[in-house]
């Protein structure tokens, strides 16, 4: 930390631009400032996800009725076996999760998760515990499993974060205890299915199952209702030795990827108003306001409150509610956490509303962090806005890394980035998965981006950090919010193009924090 004599003496040394001296005659116009900086240009390549990558787990949760009709339609428990096989053929799949739920009147087993609750497991032995736990006895609430099956998955999503979730939900009979309206059960999957994918879960289908050889006309068009609202599929199963869930549900779909954005952020250099000032620490406070206010410009959050010392002066420039220099205690241990790793904890996605589950919370390719930091809404997509009126779209300002509550021209002209693409083909990819299949192949693209501006930070060596990212998406669901790569380079200040890492975007599957 800093003396406050010492901070001004560093507010002095490291002024940010120079201006130019006035001529005495007053009919000479006023000289333009000038900003120290210098350029560098980032080249390289990327490519899409291969079509056989599951990015987010994915999660089958069976919901096998129990009731007592099962007697005569399943007495040998051949649904059960059916399960056991789907669970054996996928069971080395360390991206894949199942849930057993048990119910007939009532919920007469499950399978426990992690931590001992009702969920999802890949434990062998507790799934075989609860397989081997059939009783066929009771009634047939179909209610109740679907209310159970909707908690379950929220539990899921709050404790592990995003998955695809896969229902598959079989009975014989007709449902007979809870409510048994066929209308209210209906709005309860698509109240299902509503809730968990507002909750964050990347996606949701409930697929129905009938066993039996003629089951009645109201029966069927039940289970197809719910399979048609719950975005899955209905078949009928006429004797129980035709139940095979392996063949029945598709878990590892093929789907090509497109590129849905690709942004470069310096994290140190920020325009405001018509100048480019350094952000030391990466915060989105650069480090004349820092020192000018007595926070720390080496440190995000000077106050380890878990609250950006940006995210903090902004808030209180609006409602007076922080201080970058005061842990109010509105940050609990695990709100400091980055659940989805974007670089904003929980807590700061709890000031801005944001989902903390998402990287993009409102899917249109810019991630939140970059949004917050230059000034956007993390929860609109920036497409149809101008916040400046000056004939650029917000979203394009974040990417050209201008300010988007600056109209001037000259300047945007002379900061903005310049991007070059160049689709460059596919790409076979080694060792492709699938061992019936053609090796997999992805698009490569090659890229250029220039006139990024360099300062000198406070840092001995200067260095400035860029981020790039890529953003995409399943090429059959393009407004979906992007997975993303993104990779951090590092530019010294002193030594210009000479000290650029070389980005190896073998190293950016996961998010890392710069």
């Amino acid at each position: 930390m800093f003396s406050t004599d010492l901070k001004s003496s560093l507010k002095i040394v490291i002024a940010l631009f120079s201006l130019l001296s006035i001529s005495a005659c007053k009919e000479s116009p006023e000289l333009e400032k000038i900003v120290h900086t210098s350029f560098t240009t980032l080249t390289g390549d990327y490519k899409t996800n291969s079509p056989f990558d599951t990015t987010n787990p994915v999660k089958v949760l069976f919901a096998i009725d129990t009731s007592g009709s099962m007697n005569s339609a399943d007495p040998g428990n051949l649904r059960v076996d059916a399960v056991q096989e789907f669970v054996d053929t996928y069971k080395d799949d360390e991206n894949l999760q199942f849930e057993v739920q048990l119910w007939s009147g009532e919920i007469d087993d499950t399978t426990t998760n992690e931590d001992g609750q009702p969920g999802f497991t890949q434990d062998v032995d507790n799934i075989d515990a609860v397989l081997g736990n059939v009783q066929n006895e009771s009634g047939t609430n179909y209610s109740l499993s679907i209310s159970e099956i909707q908690k379950d998955i929220l539990n899921d999503i709050n404790q592990y974060g995003p998955a695809n979730y896969i229902v598959v939900f079989l009975s014989d009979g007709e449902p007979s205890v809870g409510d048994t309206n066929p209308v209210n059960i209906v709005a309860s999957v698509g109240r299902l299915k509503e809730t968990v994918l507002a909750a964050g879960a990347v996606g949701f289908q409930m697929n129905t199952f009938i066993l039996g050889q003629n089951p009645k006309t109201e029966y069927t068009q039940l289970m197809n209702d719910m399979a048609v609202i719950g975005d899955g599929a209905f078949s009928v199963f006429s004797s129980a030795v035709d139940i095979d869930f392996v063949e029945s549900i598709g878990i590892h779909v093929p789907v090509n990827h497109i590129i849905k954005s690709f942004n470069v952020y310096n994290y140190n250099v920020k325009q405001i108003n018509d100048l480019l000032m350094v952000d030391t620490d990466g915060d989105g406070l650069v480090d004349e306001i820092e020192l000018e206010i007595g926070s720390d410009p080496y440190i995000k959050d000077t106050d380890f409150d878990g609250l950006s010392d940006f995210i903090e002066y902004s808030a209180s420039a609006i409602a007076g509610q922080f201080d970058p220099l005061v842990d109010e205690g509105y940050c609990t241990s695990a709100d400091k956490l980055d659940t989805d790793g974007d670089n904003l904890s929980n807590c700061e996605e709890k000031v801005k509303e944001t989902n903390p589950l998402l990287v993009d919370s409102d899917s249109d390719g810019i991630p939140d962090h970059l949004e917050v930091l230059a000034g956007t809404n993390p929860n609109h997509a920036e497409g149809v806005w101008d916040s400046d009126s000056d004939g650029r779209s917000d979203l394009s300002e974040v990417k050209l890394h201008t300010n988007v509550h600056s109209s001037d021209d000259k300047s945007t002209r002379r900061y903005e980035y310049s991007y070059w693409t160049e689709y460059a083909g596919y790409v076979e990819l080694e060792n492709g998965p699938g061992s019936d299949d053609a090796q997999a192949r992805v698009k490569q693209y090659n890229y250029e981006v220039g006139n990024i501006r360099i300062m000198h930070t406070l840092e001995v060596n200067g260095t400035n950090t860029i981020g790039i990212w890529v953003g995409q998406v399943p090429e059959d669901s393009p407004e979906d919010s992007p997975t993303f790569h993104v990779i951090y380079v590092e530019e010294n200040s002193l030594c210009g193009e000479a000290c650029l890492t070389e980005v190896d975007w073998q190293q950016a599957v996961a998010l890392k924090l710069p």
